[in-house]
């Protein structure tokens, strides 16, 4: 009987805490709802009040729309928040940029900024990926390919740059330095990783 009591007691518990975490939930979704949704009407009320047409305030609640978006499922998600978010954030970059390149009448958004974009999220994955699978057990091999990917993507930008804009006469130099710190970076990660590999054996 004390034992069946117990595990009631215990489940009634679980129940209360799951019952709280999901008000919580409930309750951080409607306050961010609610702080975005007054000041996307802030912006147009003015836009509209200046200027007597919508203009910039749509951009703003474009914006504010994408970054709800982006933001729901670190509250919904019970787990795997981080792989949700970036999942999120693969699928809404590029509608967003869509609708910013028609409200700001710049085709470049819609070509060479989902390039960009692409590249970045495709980036991300794979630091995401790295982290996942090797931080816990080889952190520095891990951050030595994070390394990597830094460089790939700066590579990768600049290379998108150049297709769309031509080959400019810009000033590449701090993007070699930056390049050369990552590659030293690199280097002594998996240096360190190394001797303490060797050490342990």
């Amino acid at each position: 009987m004390e034992s069946e009591q117990n595990q009631n007691e215990k489940m009634g518990a679980c129940r209360q805490q799951s019952e709280y975490r999901a008000f919580d939930s409930l309750a951080k979704i409607l306050g961010v709802s609610a702080v975005f949704l007054l000041a996307c009407l802030v912006c147009l009320i003015c836009d509209y009040a200046i200027s007597r047409k919508l203009s910039w305030s749509l951009i703003v609640a474009v914006s504010l729309l994408a970054a709800w978006i982006l933001l729901f499922p670190f509250f919904r998600a019970k787990e795997h928040r981080i792989q949700k978010g970036l999942l999120t954030l693969s699928v809404i970059s590029f509608p967003y940029l869509a609708m910013l390149s028609i409200l700001l009448q710049v085709p470049l958004l819609r070509t060479m900024g989902m390039c960009i974009g692409a590249l970045v999220v495709l980036g991300l994955w794979g630091i995401y990926g790295i982290v996942v699978r090797e931080w816990n057990s080889r952190r520095y091999f891990a951050f030595g390919i994070i390394c990597f990917i830094a460089i790939a993507e700066e590579y990768g930008i600049n290379l998108i740059i150049d297709e769309f804009l031509g080959a400019t006469t810009r000033d590449k130099s701090f993007v070699l330095l930056e390049c050369m710190i990552m590659l030293l970076l690199a280097a002594a990660s998996f240096g360190i990783g190394c001797c303490r590999t060797h050490k342990k054996e």
